[in-house]
């Protein structure tokens, strides 16, 4: 039984006739209440504008339960006799905190009970109306976090098809091919890469230009820290590449020009590590290409070159590639060198952030930059292709699914007959 006793207007009905708590409007709610009470209820003073809700001892428990959701954020005031409460749920673990219990189901409640059950109902709408504004607006940032990852994403490198031009299969494979010459007037090259962030935003970033003389450029960076204002950082760190890439394309004029610009910008201690690069195509295709770096405080790049493979002082046949400078962004006027590795037909060269080196298993053992190493030249040594997903496997059959405590690049650069 379903009765409305409205201080402004009547409630409208259902198709039964009966007024239902979704379509409650300004005044007294009633529903399963005995007609004896109306009179002492009524009586009872509203603030401007509210709705209040009572379900009556004549509701059983499951009805309760399916207009509670229709009626969050008003007051709720329950009403239970103490024969009913034995077989009730526990309303208290229900979220319904505003009860009046009755010595039976006929007698109505006293003044003091009621007033009290009434603030009870009024702080309990209250903090419900509040939690439910926090809900969206939870809601509402995790929805512009998913825009901003997806427009962080696009900073990267657009991914190329296949070389026999049909589009890429990624369903089992994490790096992407972003740069390929097919090696008409120098070696073929190959340059993949992938990007996992830790969170729903990272700091780390790489990118590829083809420059109109046949160079590429590239660049490997990792911002400090993670979240917003580090990839706040990556897309400054795209709009400088890309003007670098123009005005400044050597490695070392590369990092200087950027450095001295992001310690203008950024005044909050961040800063940034990283690799630029350039490929150079040599006169020749067998003379294969020439690789100048320049090194900003980031990890050494790997190679796995033919001729160090032949020195017989070579550990691993992997070189590394140790030049290094200061982090961007410390101070302005900082200097960088440039180096030269020459690369030939078969050799490889992965860059990569620091990320999978301070990855960790469930017995909090570091993975280690030896072991990237190692499972680089094992990759290498046993073809697998492709060699990024390859390392990648190993690192996460050495961590045992323990989350990312940072966020993970890699770009590979591969020279082909």
């Amino acid at each position: 039984m379903a009765i409305s006793a409205s201080s402004s207007e009547s409630s409208p009905k259902n198709e039964s006739g009966e007024t239902t708590p979704s379509e409650a409007r300004v005044g007294w709610q009633w529903f399963g209440c005995p007609p004896a009470w109306l009179a002492t209820l009524g009586q009872q003073s509203l603030q401007p504008d509210e709705t209040v809700v009572v379900f009556g001892p004549l509701w059983e428990p499951t009805q309760i339960h399916g207009e509670l959701k229709n009626v969050l954020g008003q007051p709720v005031i329950l009403l239970r006799s103490k024969a009913q409460l034995a077989t009730d749920p526990p309303w208290g673990q229900q979220g319904l905190l505003a009860m009046v219990v009755l010595p039976d189901e006929t007698t109505a409640p006293i003044h003091q009970e009621w007033q009290h059950a009434l603030s009870v109902a009024r702080f309990v709408a209250q903090q419900q109306a509040e939690e439910e504004k926090a809900r969206q607006r939870a809601a509402q940032v995790e929805d512009e976090l998913y825009t901003t990852r997806q427009l962080q994403q696009s900073l990267l490198p657009e991914c190329l098809p296949d070389a026999d031009g049909t589009a890429a299969d990624l369903s089992f494979q994490v790096s992407r091919t972003h740069y390929r010459h097919d090696g008409e007037a120098a070696s073929g090259v190959e340059i993949q890469g992938f990007y996992i962030p830790c969170d729903t935003l990272g700091g780390d970033y790489y990118d590829v230009m083809h420059h109109e003389d046949g160079t590429v450029s590239l660049l490997v960076a990792d911002v400090s820290g993670h979240g917003i204002t580090a990839a706040f950082v990556t897309s400054i760190l795209k709009a400088l590449f890309y003007q670098a890439c123009r005005l400044h394309p050597s490695p070392d004029a590369m990092l200087t020009f950027m450095n001295n610009q992001l310690a203008k910008i950024l005044k909050t201690g961040a800063y940034v590590t990283a690799v630029a690069a350039r490929l150079v195509p040599q006169a020749t295709a067998d003379s294969g290409w020439a690789l100048e770096y320049s090194i900003a405080g980031h990890p050494y790049p790997m190679v796995a070159n033919s001729a160090h493979k032949a020195d017989p002082e070579a550990d691993d046949g992997c070189l590394r590639l140790q030049n290094n400078g200061f982090a961007l962004a410390w101070f302005e006027g900082a200097d960088f060198e440039l180096a030269t590795q020459p690369l030939s037909k078969g050799d490889t060269v992965v860059l990569f952030t620091d990320g999978p080196t301070e990855m960790v298993n469930p017995a909090d053992e570091i993975y280690g930059e030896e072991r990237l190493q190692a499972s680089f030249v094992d990759g290498v040594a046993k073809e697998k292709a492709p060699l990024l997903d390859f390392m990648l496997q190993d690192l996460s059959d050495f961590t045992c699914g323990m989350p990312l405590n940072d966020d993970l690049s890699m770009m590979q650069i591969t020279i082909s007959s």
